[in-house]
């Protein structure tokens, strides 16, 4: 497993809900890794983002 520290591009602007950010944002390292990016939580707000807001990210409680 590798561990990375992905800083927000120049004048990012974060989403007003903090779940949709998180989402957002693994969807976008997603698209710079080039492959399969796994979100844990325990939240299920989050969760349910992810599994139904997100095309391609995995939510797992």
């Amino acid at each position: 497993m590798i561990t990375e520290v992905v800083l927000d591009p120049p004048g990012h602007v974060r989403l007003p809900n903090n779940d949709d950010e998180i989402v957002s944002r693994a969807l976008a390292i997603k698209t710079l890794a080039g492959k399969q990016v796994r979100l844990l939580t325990y939240d299920t707000g989050i969760a349910m983002r992810g599994r139904g807001g997100a095309p391609g990210a995995l939510a797992v409680r």
